[in-house]
């Protein structure tokens, strides 16, 4: 059963010395917090009682307030416990809030859509594949960030490796795609720091020998014979200007202007 107390985070005080006051939820040693727009010195709060000390100017509105509001979460974490005994903690604080909990792939979609606004191409190709393959492996069930812990990154894993038939180092990269957007949402406040499997998971890669085209070989792909004005042909073409020009990003290339050439150089502003 998840429990509800009215608490002092005095670990939050502002420059002012005051700490927020707010609402605790704790499910199975998880404690989420909602904060109640209200700060007071740590010297006019009562823990033991959980109230709010005669000290204060305001101490009984502000108890009144406070125990109105700790039976109002505690209504909304016996009828959320009642329907299903596996609530995360994280549902209860956002309905508490009055808000819908926040799905991996809303977040994870809102900053694929970020990603391609600014351009930046190389990034929203590799992250929209990431999220696609978690998509794939939930087969259409929702995901919420606090379901992704250890077990679950060691299943998908063998997810990948098996039914994808992906490699050590591909499963890498989808990974690393995960830690970022964990990361962010934990930025964001939308996870807690401690909830990052992340920091008790090393991601695993195997070292991996790099060929390079010799000169032959690059001049055997620009002088394949293509379908003229095909799409194989712009590819093509895009992909021996590229090495041509030291190894452009395909995010310099798109956005190119005649004018960042001049006569013997291509010169490129990288963001």
């Amino acid at each position: 059963m998840a429990t509800v107390k009215i608490i002092l985070r005095t670990s939050k005080i502002n420059s002012a010395g005051e700490a927020p006051l707010c609402i605790r939820i704790t499910k199975n040693r998880s404690s989420k917090f909602v904060f109640l727009n209200y700060r007071i010195k740590p010297e006019c709060w009562d823990e033991s009682k959980s109230k709010v000390r005669k000290s204060h100017p305001n101490y009984q509105q502000l108890n009144t307030y406070l125990a109105e509001k700790e039976k109002e979460a505690e209504a909304t974490a016996l009828e959320m416990e009642t329907a299903d005994k596996k609530i995360l903690p994280d549902f209860i604080k956002e309905k508490i809030m009055g808000k819908a909990p926040e799905s991996f792939f809303k977040y994870a979609d809102r900053y694929v859509i970020q990603l391609e606004t600014n351009h930046k191409f190389g990034s929203h190709r590799k992250i929209k594949s990431a999220v696609s393959n978690v998509r794939r492996y939930t087969n259409g069930r929702e995901l919420f960030f606090e379901q992704i812990n250890v077990t679950w990154l060691k299943e998908y894993a063998n997810y990948l490796r098996t039914e994808r038939e992906c490699q050590t180092n591909t499963i890498a990269s989808n990974f690393r795609v995960l830690r970022l957007i964990i990361n962010l949402a934990i930025s964001e406040d939308l996870l807690e720091q401690n909830k990052n499997p992340f920091k008790k998971m090393r991601i695993e890669t195997k070292k991996v020998k790099k060929n390079f085209l010799t000169d032959q070989e690059l001049l055997k792909i620009e002088l394949a014979q293509l379908p003229e004005n095909s799409r194989e042909e712009m590819y093509r073409n895009m992909f021996v200007f590229s090495a041509y020009a030291g190894g452009l990003r395909i995010s310099d290339m798109l956005f190119m202007k005649w004018k960042n050439f001049d006569g013997e150089r291509v010169m490129t502003v990288q963001l």
